[in-house]
């Protein structure tokens, strides 16, 4: 296959985390493009295979220094594109939008296709708040890729988009990185005994916790079960509320903190469900973290996070986003726990979600955007 020379900037002003996972997995499937790639200084996954900038510096700063540094990062970008005059900008993603949307438009008076990750419709907790800022840059587009069929049908009818202009290219299984397996296997054995895990059936609620993510449903829930065999692992950092509800009983335990790679590796190891209870979400890296491990999850019927059943039961999805079915389906796990997930579901569910073909994807989609 012959690929346009032109260059591509891949560019991610929140490229640490789960995202700094995202692009290295990506951009190392996509094979035979001139990418040059802008992410943050806060990277933390392995080397993409090609010249890097880490130009963003905001995420550890405050009000009015965080916007000035940001506009300094995008004043690097806007420097570097009149000077390399690439064919495509990809974004994955924007924090400013009245700035963004206006170097958006510069670009796009220079010819250049724009390419955006709608990784979710609008920002988390916010509300309508963004609705008429992100209208205003997902209409100045070329493309946008999401990552599910429910999130391509919303985006359309909600910024009325044509459906031509969205693309569905799945978001790859999470597996994470820079991870020191000995230690997980000590934590997992601390936590085992000193929780006392052992032959309990293990409930999780992990990253970061916000109110988006239906933690007080969780809490509102566990509050109202009274059963030794089962424990819940809640992990992460974020503000809880209601916690005196849960606190006092044994068979929880609340890590409300910032997680190692290892911790959260221990925890997610001992889950046998993950707790999915989100009120919004296109498409959730926990979740793509627990099917690269096989565990089996609990969902609200939310964007991407009821896809993976379509290949076969991998857990539960709440008929409502309450406490009283949230009680009712953990009841449910427990007296079918014994159940197993086909292995050929999981098979089916690696291949979809498979980070090679999502790279071919892509580069087919920067492709037809050149050849144009």
């Amino acid at each position: 296959m012959t690929y346009p020379l032109k260059k591509i900037y891949f560019v991610d002003p929140m490229g640490y985390g789960n995202l700094s996972q995202y692009d290295e997995s990506l951009l190392s499937n996509i094979l035979k493009l001139d990418i040059v790639y802008f992410t943050n200084i806060k990277f933390d996954a392995k080397p993409v295979p090609f010249p890097t900038y880490r130009i963003y510096r905001y995420s550890d700063k405050k009000g009015l220094g965080k916007i000035l540094s940001y506009l300094r990062s995008q004043l690097f970008l806007l420097a570097k594109v009149i000077s390399d005059k690439p064919g495509i900008i990809h974004f994955q993603w924007l924090k400013i939008p009245w700035l963004d949307f206006l170097l958006i438009r510069f670009f796009r008076l220079k010819g250049i296709k724009i390419v955006f990750t709608a990784h979710n419709i609008l920002p988390h907790n916010s509300g309508d708040r963004y609705r008429k800022a992100f209208g205003k840059l997902y209409a100045a587009m070329d493309k946008i890729i999401v990552h599910t069929g429910p999130t391509k049908k919303e985006l359309s009818e909600k910024f009325c988009i044509s459906k031509e202009k969205i693309t569905i290219i799945p978001h790859g299984l999470l597996e994470i990185q820079n991870v020191d397996r000995k230690k997980v296997n000590v934590l997992k054995d601390q936590f085992a005994e000193d929780l006392g895990l052992d032959k309990k059936l293990i409930f999780s609620f992990l990253g970061s916790i916000s109110k988006y993510k239906g933690v007080d449903v969780v809490i509102d829930a566990w509050s109202e079960i009274q059963d030794d065999d089962i424990h819940l692992l809640i992990g992460g950092k974020g503000k809880v509320k209601n916690l005196e509800k849960i606190l006092a009983k044994p068979n929880v335990t609340l890590f409300n903190r910032f997680l190692s790679n290892e911790e959260f590796q221990a925890l997610l190891e001992l889950s046998d469900f993950v707790l999915l209870p989100y009120r919004e979400i296109s498409q959730s890296g926990v979740l793509l973290s627990a099917l690269s491990k096989r565990k089996k999850v609990i969902v609200s019927n939310k964007g991407g996070l009821v896809e993976p059943f379509e290949f076969g039961q991998i857990g539960y999805i709440l008929s409502e986003l309450n406490e009283e079915v949230l009680i009712e389906t953990i009841q449910i796990a427990k007296s079918q726990e014994v159940f197993s997930v086909n292995e050929e579901v999981w098979v089916k569910i690696e291949a979809y979600y498979d980070w090679k073909e999502i790279g071919n994807k892509t580069a087919l989609l920067y492709q037809s955007l050149l050849k144009e």
